[in-house]
């Protein structure tokens, strides 16, 4: 008893009508189909693998599905012709050649920050490298290539352009079957042929008429009766054109004195019927033609001794016959013939089939272990699928004195080995599968295969191509779902340990929920032959804590492509994660390492009203949700102590100007510096939590394989009112001092003057 892959395979047999059946029912047939367009051919049916009896097939591991960047570009609106676009995409070596441009500029930040917090001659040989470093060159790299170019609309191609046209003077739904011949009789009588046609005629059409070069002179055409009117179409076959309906053409004219005479039809009949007494016909099997001639042979009886020769065909039929044999779960043979010779015309010919060979290509006619094979004008190979029957030894056999020559491959499955013996292997001309062997025998040369099946290997049947653990943390349980896509060989059970505590809520399969329930935590999931998946949901005891982890989950085999996501809730407090694989990374602890070193040099310059822990408690206050606010208040802190030093040797207006300015950026700074405590007091810290498919409060990770135990990522997370307090201390720390830097900001806001106007002199202020 064999056991079907994934479905039962079927080799379904159609029973065909008869030629008066089909004759009667053409008509009918016609008329249905002006009614409505055809059907698509529909495929011939084809045995699928199968698996041996006992046979255990392994499913392999699960191939890891890596996914890169993908950007989306997308327009809302009109786009005018002249209107353009262009990407500017930066190789590999470029992006890493600016990212060392950011690191270097990033290090000549802080060599200047070095240099003005310790300054005098301890340090010479830093105005000597970096001295003549001018601000502008910063600004430039950082704006480097930032500047995008004109944008190219995308206007119709001529390909599209074309398929509209061909859409709007598209032909009749007939087309290119608008017409078809019911029944075909063909009339030797003497050195006259006759050939009357049943034509039927869905739309006026031109209908190609049957031909025998060199053979039959056509004299007269006749449809319905009357005369036709003959022309030749561009591959110069003989034609007339037909109205809608049903037609007679009688085709005569005189035979040539020969021995045989191939009649081709171009287009084919559904019945044919041949009187020729004294010839003997070839490409006809019950009253249907098997290609698109058939040939007339002159009996040998009629032969007379002593008769001069008549004309003989030109080219007699030259095949070469390739045969595939194909052992695997299923023996089968591929059999294709390609024509040598005629390289033009129709024939039939006779070949032989391997010991046991079944044929399996419907529509073959196989008497004495023999097939007809009938090659049309129009194709230069033909083909067809057999069975075989499982044998300890094959024997192939190049026959002497025959009009082919045979080429021989054995494809060997992984399940079987093979020792050929006699023909010696060749080497394909193109290199093919380690498996296959070539050989090509010359006439009356043999091949012997022993076949033998070796002991199989125990191996899994089932594989975990791709899972997905989402993981729901709440303030007092925490939901899970798992989602699983398997592989699996052949039908069983597999059992999955669920975590400890876990109360299962649902299983679907293929979206079909499942009445089954865990025991002591182990689940048993019922496998199926083929691609599935399932999904299920638990719920387990305990919300979040400082440290969140999934539980323990034993799958029982490997897994590929595993995706696990941890959602907390919007009242925990992000601080770190980790769980191995490709997974979030929370970039603000590494923004936060450069600013603790910038704070310190900043708090070396003596100059500013800021200490060293001043610049640190300001960029902490600042640093989980604003970075801008901190760089404004530093740019701000940076001007004034420019205005306490400067001399204001210029013009009245460029002085009010400069003036004008610092007001400006002095509300715009402590503006935005005030504006801030309540977005700290009420909102959620950004943490700058970024990759793969990961955000704030949703943190995921990717592992392209793992061995029979879910990962568990953990988070390490505290109350958000820990956040809370810290900002309600850094606002109430910040209000005392703002006060002080307000006094410091409006002495160096006023040095030397506070406003000179157009028409007075500077005067020196009284200390």
């Amino acid at each position: 008893m064999e056991a079907p892959l994934a479905e039962s395979a079927v080799l379904a047999t159609v029973d065909e009508p008869t030629a008066d059946q089909a004759a009667k029912d053409q008509p009918a047939a016609m008329a249905e189909r002006r009614k409505s367009p055809a059907p698509p051919p529909a495929a011939p049916p084809r045995a699928l693998p199968r698996y041996a009896a006992g046979t255990v097939l392994q499913s392999g591991p699960g191939v890891p599905d890596w996914s890169y960047q993908a950007h989306s570009l997308q327009w809302n609106g009109p786009v005018e012709p002249d209107q353009s676009m262009r990407l500017v995409v930066l190789g590999t070596w470029l992006v890493s050649l600016w990212r060392l441009v950011a690191a270097a500029m990033l290090a000549l930040l802080f060599v200047a920050l070095v240099r003005r917090a310790y300054p005098g001659p301890r340090w010479p040989w830093l105005a000597r490298w970096f001295g003549g470093v001018p601000p502008a060159a910063v600004a430039a790299l950082v704006a480097l290539g930032l500047v995008p170019g004109p944008a190219p609309a995308q206007t119709p191609t001529p390909e599209l352009l074309q398929e509209l046209k061909q859409r709007l003077t598209r032909p009749p739904q007939c087309a290119p079957a608008c017409a078809a011949l019911a029944n075909a009789r063909v009339t030797v009588d003497g050195t006259t042929l006759e050939v009357r046609l049943e034509a039927h005629a869905d739309a006026r059409a031109v209908v190609p008429l049957p031909t025998a070069p060199q053979r039959w002179a056509v004299e007269r055409v006749t449809v319905d009766g009357v005369a036709a009117p003959l022309a030749r179409d561009a591959g110069l076959r003989l034609t007339t054109a037909l109205d809608p309906g049903v037609h007679v053409l009688v085709l005569t004219g005189p035979l040539a004195d020969a021995d045989s005479v191939r009649l081709e039809f171009p287009l084919r009949p559904a019945r044919v019927t041949v009187s020729a007494p004294g010839w003997d016909v070839t490409g006809v099997d019950r009253q249907r033609l098997l290609a698109d001639s058939l040939t007339l042979s002159r009996s040998a009886q009629r032969t007379r001794a002593g008769e001069p020769a008549s004309v003989q065909e030109e080219f007699p039929p030259f095949v070469r016959l390739h045969r595939r044999l194909s052992l695997d779960l299923d023996w089968q043979v591929t059999n294709t013939v390609e024509r040598i010779a005629p390289e033009q015309g129709a024939f039939t010919l006779e070949l032989p089939l391997l010991a046991g060979e079944s044929v399996l290509t419907p529509g073959l006619p196989v008497r004495d272990g023999r097939v007809s094979i009938a090659m049309p004008a129009s194709l230069s190979r033909v083909q067809w699928e057999s069975a075989l029957p499982r044998q300890d030894a094959l024997r192939l056999a190049a026959t002497p004195d025959a009009p082919w020559v045979e080429v021989w491959q054995v494809a060997v499955g992984p399940a079987w080995r093979a020792r050929f013996a006699g023909t010696p292997e060749v080497l394909a001309a193109v290199p093919e599968d380690p498996w296959v062997h070539a050989f090509e025998p010359r006439p009356d040369e043999t091949l012997d295969v022993a076949i033998e099946r070796p002991a199989p290997l125990a191996g899994s049947t089932v594989a975990f191509d791709r899972l997905r653990q989402d993981v729901v943390v709440g303030q007092r349980s925490t939901d899970t779902t798992l989602e699983i896509s398997y592989r699996s060989t052949q039908g069983g059970r597999h059992v999955l340990a669920l975590p400890a505590g876990a109360r299962l809520q649902s299983v679907t399969s293929d979206g079909q929920p499942l009445a089954i329930r865990d025991e002591n935590g182990q689940l048993a999931l019922p496998l199926q032959p083929g691609a599935h998946a399932y999904v299920l949901t638990w719920q387990q005891d305990g919300g979040a804590a400082l440290v969140t982890r999934p539980g323990l989950v034993q799958l029982g085999a490997p897994a590929s492509n595993v995706t696990s996501t941890i959602t907390l809730p919007q009242s925990r407090w992000v601080l770190f994660a980790a769980g191995g694989g490709v997974g979030p990374a929370i970039l603000y602890w590494a923004e936060l390492a450069v600013f603790v070193v910038v704070a310190i040099l900043l708090g070396r310059i003596r100059s500013t009203p800021l200490a060293t822990h001043e610049w640190l408690l300001v960029g902490l206050g600042l640093s989980t949700f604003s970075w801008s606010v901190l760089l404004l208040f530093a740019v701000w802190v940076f001007a004034l102590e420019w205005r306490r030093s400067w001399p204001a040797q210029v013009a009245p207006w460029a002085f009010d100007a400069v003036q004008a300015g610092l007001a400006l950026l002095t509300v715009a700074a402590l503006g935005s510096l005030v504006a801030a405590i309540p977005n700290g007091l009420l909102g959620t810290p950004d943490m700058r939590i970024d990759g793969f498919e990961s955000q704030a409060g949703s943190l995921a990770w990717f592992h392209d394989r793992i061995p029979e135990v879910l990962p568990q990522p953990a988070v390490v997370s505290v109350s958000i009112w820990f956040y809370k307090a810290a900002m309600l201390a850094w606002a109430l720390w910040l209000s005392f001092a703002l006060v002080r830097w307000v006094r410091w900001a409006w002495d160096a806001f006023s040095a030397q003057q506070l406003w000179r106007g157009s028409n007075r002199e500077p005067k020196p202020r009284v200390q």
